[in-house]
């Protein structure tokens, strides 16, 4: 199945757009409404840019990029996102808040964004990218999810990993 299927994100106005491909050029008509779907951004005044795209072995599709505004703290701020949707195409609800995780959202941090999003050999998802953490700079941050939207406690600090740019190129600030 993941061979037939092939999806492309991008930025198209104030909606996120997927088009699911049966072969080249042809588009599925059973995948969103004629091949295409269209996600709403978090905050309707705003535009989310989806980055990354990954297929789960259950079929569910994830998405990661920058949401911005913060439905859950009203912020205005770039944030660190994950989607996750139906191998319809349909996004999936239940997932995070109505269809969207922010992993990075809490008190503390000004602003983040993904940038990649892997699905590995045992169904965890994998993604990485941005954040700025308040008194501590430009971050590499990732997460790794289990398939049902929950921080794997196994990975980094409670699921977590952040890793301040200074530290990487190894200078003192």
């Amino acid at each position: 199945m993941h061979a037939l299927l092939r999806l492309a994100f991008f930025v198209s106005g104030f909606c996120l757009s997927a088009c699911s491909y049966a072969a080249p050029g042809d588009l599925r008509k059973h995948f969103g409404t004629n091949g295409v779907v269209l996600t709403p951004p978090l905050q309707t005044e705003l535009d989310d840019e989806m980055l990354s795209i990954a297929a789960h072995p259950t079929g569910a599709i994830f998405a990661s990029g920058v949401c911005l505004g913060d439905v859950v703290s009203g912020s205005p701020n770039s944030r660190f996102c994950v989607r996750r949707y139906f191998s319809t195409g349909a996004i999936d609800t239940s997932f995070g808040t109505a269809g969207t995780l922010l992993p990075f959202s809490e008190s503390g941090f000004s602003a983040s964004g993904a940038s990649a999003v892997a699905v590995d050999d045992s169904g965890r998802i994998l993604v990485s990218g941005w954040c700025s953490v308040l008194q501590r700079g430009q971050n590499f941050c990732s997460v790794r999810l289990l398939a049902n939207g929950s921080l794997d406690t196994s990975f980094g600090d409670s699921g977590r990993v952040l890793l301040a740019v200074h530290e990487l190129l190894g200078v003192d600030l």
